[in-house]
């Protein structure tokens, strides 16, 4: 079991990682890494849900803090908190409903899905807030498209170098 001081630290890192160099970052021009969403996506399954909640609002508002945003990255980040549970049911099934996830023996596709699904609701949340209208619709599903697909790889190649090291 990984102590609180290890999670808080892991937080703090991605959400200074993001600021700092990959908000920096545009592929194209249309597609940039959030991964400050990480915490999000692996924070324990037995978090109490109202702190769950309070983390991702703060991971998020830190964000939107440094990048003058007015909360719309804070907005993202709890969609995809309130969501998760949802979000692993449908990815992992069973092995959820009773608590036994252990998130580098899943299989691929499992990660995948659940990667995936908290990625795109995140990037569909954050671009539809950000363009405010759906008159944009077209920018809007592209740069949730491209970026979307650029964060489940970089995600997926973060799960697969956190398993081996496991």
């Amino acid at each position: 079991m990984i102590s609180s001081r290890v999670h808080i630290v892991r937080i703090i890192f991605w959400i200074f990682l993001q600021i700092i160099i990959l908000n920096n970052i545009f592929l194209f021009d249309i597609a940039t890494p959030y991964l400050y969403i990480l915490p999000i996506i692996l924070l324990p399954l037995n978090i109490n849900r109202q702190l769950f909640f309070l983390i991702s609002f703060i991971i998020g508002i830190s964000i939107d803090f440094f990048e003058g945003t007015g909360g719309i990255f804070a907005a993202s980040t709890l969609v995809i908190a309130y969501l998760r549970p949802f979000f692993l049911r449908i990815s992992f099934g069973l092995a959820y409903e009773q608590m036994t996830i252990k998130f580098h023996e899943e299989s691929f596709l499992q990660k995948l899905s659940y990667a995936s699904l908290m990625v795109l609701t995140h990037h569909t949340t954050l671009y539809t807030l950000e363009a405010f209208s759906l008159n944009n619709l077209i920018m809007i599903l592209e740069k949730t498209l491209y970026s979307g697909i650029f964060n489940v790889i970089l995600i997926m190649l973060i799960f697969n170098l956190l398993a081996k090291n496991k």
